[in-house]
């Protein structure tokens, strides 16, 4: 076991990489869900400031996205 961690002699190279590759990914995964639960954020406040567009859209018995597709594209019955 001593042996696999020495890792050929090599393993003040290697060992170190793995730390630093460890770190660039634990932040990124951090800095992913931090922004998700932004953005999560920022569209509850965008659908409690859009009641209108709600109820019309209710009133029209369209779902969400039947709603946003473009004009002259099929909408789903």
């Amino acid at each position: 076991m001593a042996e696999y961690f020495a890792m050929g002699g090599f393993a003040w190279f290697i060992w170190p990489a793995y730390v630093v590759t460890l770190g660039f990914m634990l932040g990124i995964t951090v800095s992913t869900l931090r922004g998700l639960k932004a953005d999560r954020r920022t569209l509850a406040e965008l659908e409690k400031g859009a009641p209108h567009r709600q109820r019309r859209q209710a009133a029209a018995g369209m779902t969400a996205a039947q709603a946003d597709a473009p004009q002259g594209v099929a909408r789903d019955a």
